[in-house]
């Protein structure tokens, strides 16, 4: 069975943190609004679809974001923020960004083909524009996984 995201919980990840005190939360929000002034809203453009293949029971199928010069100045600002407030040996992910968005979960077992929704559908090319950043917490749930954002700042 293929687990759509639902459109309103759709979004680009910069950094992902991990469990972390909430007492750090207000930290980071100052610390990003210190840090992203001066970055102004620029587009993204969609590329291709590809699969995160899991170890554990569910691979993921996403919409790879084209890099641009904007997009990865603003993930640095955001890493380097949340870099200033956590102490090393916390949740951070620190793998090499790799910017798409999460479009489904499946279980293992199942084969997609991502070239067969490449060939199939328009969403190649469409650009969207970032004008914020928000700072979200995500709760797994008996309906899936609920994103709360906690905090938003423009850019």
């Amino acid at each position: 069975m293929i687990n759509w995201t639902k459109e309103e919980n759709l979004h680009l990840t910069f950094l992902f943190i991990g469990s972390i005190e909430f007492k750090y939360i207000k930290e980071i929000k100052n610390s990003l609004l210190n840090n992203l002034k001066g970055i102004t809203p620029f587009y993204i453009q969609i590329g291709e679809c590809g699969i995160f293949r899991k170890k554990r029971n569910r691979n993921i199928l996403w919409l790879k974001v084209r890099n641009n010069e904007s997009l990865m100045i603003l993930q640095k600002g955001i890493e380097d923020s949340i870099n200033m407030i956590l102490s090393p040996d916390m949740e951070i992910n620190h793998d090499k960004y790799s910017p798409h968005i999460t479009i489904a979960r499946y279980k293992r077992n199942m084969h997609i083909d991502p070239e067969l929704i490449n060939n199939q559908t328009n969403y190649k090319d469409q650009k969207f524009i970032i004008s914020e950043v928000q700072i979200i917490e995500s709760r797994s749930g008996k309906n899936g996984i609920e994103y709360i954002p906690l905090y938003t700042i423009s850019l």
